[in-house]
């Protein structure tokens, strides 16, 4: 594998670039200037197979010998994993976009200019908050958050305004516990009532729905997270779960954290004509919320990345419904064959679990994004011969911490420490997000076996579009043609590059600039490509 400087070739280029400080401190990730400048030709050379990260410097331009190849570029706007090691990510303000743009360039004799390179920080602690948890104070009627008896079913209660969420509309309701399942209990609003009462199947959803989910979803997160259950009332030990009703077929949910007490709310269909699977997948998410948070208050530490929170939860629920379906976690599952009406009415946990691979890259957002990136972790773990849960607890738990921690120690030594105990010192999560990208792109069709995705066939593939991670565009060597990109910050993504036989030079180029009170601050892309045919 060969990619070297090119001695006195060289390309001009204009790019806007300024330096970009964070806070006061003197750590400065130094950019290229305003104006033409001059860099590296960077020759790639690389087998079938075989692939290269690029520093900043590098990734200014490719040029490519004239062979027929097929190459996967990724890219990674790392600013958020970045500030994760001074302790916290950043809430970044809107509009938070970058460019990817890529484009054909001109060679040209001329002296390099190098790019400096940029200061590792030194992390600062993360503020931590006291979660206090089983304090009954909040004086409302019908005290939810105190109620000392055990539910049971038939049991009425005010919804009050300070534990509903996106539901004022509906405060001062009556609620009736419909079922009750172990630890949890099931209400539903009083205007959803008679249409509950007089649905023919739904007399058994509560039961089956509880039943499925504390089997099967519950201890897992016991063995994930924490033996001790999240509760509304820590009077009488049971978690209450609200329903009611919406005209999608889709359920979601949210979770309430009233005085640091926990209730759901999961808003499902009564109009499906059957039992709604995705009732206990929302049910099986937000109880993963209740659980990170239940860990949390265990060791008085926030947590509050969505990648982490919103990730894992979705993470849970795709794991919840691999289990029930009796898929391997590195099967190679076959998702895009499994989306059609016919399999969905005879197999709805392969179809959940095919549905779970879609809309990846754009991690910071959470959800699927971000668990199809822990789930490449897990496996990863899970194929150097660890325990498929204890794999997942270790990832879970980690994401919880923060890429890299914290200075305390009850926070736990974060992502990045928990996978180099398992998977070496060299682990970092810059390499490792772009190691992923490229396994999506390049799945199934490398020889390699870093760079695929083992839990789904043919991840890359346009013919499961709605389980497939699709590439940003397909950029022809010799085109004469720019491609262009925007996605959110700390997105990943790739682009198929494609060379007849001609050859040529690639210009790789991250441009959208954004203002911050501290100053200004462009998009830190890291870059890695892989030739796989």
């Amino acid at each position: 594998m060969k990619l070297g400087a090119g001695g006195t070739s060289a390309i001009s280029l204009v790019t806007s670039l300024i330096s970009v400080q964070f806070g006061c401190s003197d750590e400065a990730l130094v950019l290229l200037p305003e104006g033409p400048i001059e860099c590296y030709e960077q020759r790639v050379g690389l087998e079938i197979g075989e692939w290269a990260m690029l520093t900043a410097a590098d990734a200014i331009c490719l040029s490519f010998p004239p062979i027929e190849a097929r190459y996967a570029i990724a890219y990674y706007d790392v600013r958020l994993v970045e500030q994760a090691r001074r302790g916290k990510e950043q809430p970044w303000p809107e509009p938070y976009w970058f460019d990817i743009k890529v484009s054909e360039g001109e060679l040209q004799g001329a002296s390099v200019v190098a790019e400096p390179g940029a200061t590792t920080p030194v992390p600062a602690p993360t503020a931590r908050l006291a979660q206090p948890k089983g304090i009954c104070s909040v004086a409302v009627a019908d005290e939810v958050l105190c109620w000392a008896q055990p539910w049971a079913v038939g049991d009425q209660f005010r919804v009050h305004s300070d534990y509903v969420h996106f539901l004022g509309a509906f405060a001062g309701q009556t609620a009736t516990v419909i079922g009750v399942n172990g630890h949890l209990v099931f209400a539903i609003l009083e205007r959803d009532l008679t249409r509950f009462l007089d649905c023919q199947w739904c007399q058994g959803l509560v039961d089956s729905v509880g039943r499925v989910v504390n089997d099967n979803a519950v201890p897992l997160l016991e063995s994930v997270f924490t033996r001790e259950h999240p509760v509304t009332s820590p009077e009488n030990g049971q978690l209450l779960v609200l329903l009611h009703t919406r005209p999608e077929s889709q359920s979601v949910g949210w979770i309430s954290d009233p005085q640091f007490h926990v209730l759901l709310q999961v808003s499902t269909s009564l109009d499906a004509g059957g039992p709604d699977k995705g009732l206990a997948l929302a049910l099986v998410h937000e109880l993963t919320h209740a659980f990170q948070r239940q860990f949390a208050w265990e060791r008085d530490f926030v947590f509050e990345d969505e990648w982490a929170k919103e990730g894992g939860a979705d993470f849970m629920a795709s794991e919840f419904v691999r289990r029930q379906a009796g898929i391997s976690l590195d099967g190679n599952f076959n998702a895009a064959g499994a989306i059609d009406l016919q399999t969905w009415e005879l197999d709805p946990d392969r179809f959940f679990y095919a549905i779970s691979f879609g809309h990846a890259g754009e991690i910071a957002t959470g959800y699927q994004h971000a668990a199809n990136m822990l789930r490449d972790f897990v496996i990863r773990r899970y194929q150097a011969g660890e325990a498929d849960t204890l794999a997942i607890r270790a990832v879970l738990r980690g994401a919880l911490e923060g890429w890299y921690g914290a200075t305390t120690a009850e926070l736990g030594d974060g992502l990045s420490n928990r996978m180099k105990q398992r998977l070496g010192q060299d682990w970092d999560p810059i390499t490792a997000v772009l190691t992923w990208t490229l396994s999506n792109a390049v799945d199934d069709r490398t020889p390699s076996a870093r760079f695929q995705n083992p839990a789904i066939l043919e991840a890359w593939n346009p013919e499961g579009a709605r389980v497939s991670w699709l590439s940003a565009g397909t950029y022809e060597l010799g085109s004469g043609n720019t491609l262009s990109v925007s996605r959110k910050i700390g997105s990943t993504g790739y682009i198929n590059v494609e060379d007849s036989g001609t050859g040529g030079l690639m210009v790789l180029r991250s441009d959208r600039t954004m203002r911050m009170p501290f100053g200004i601050i462009r998009s830190g892309v890291r870059w890695a490509v892989i030739r796989y045919q």
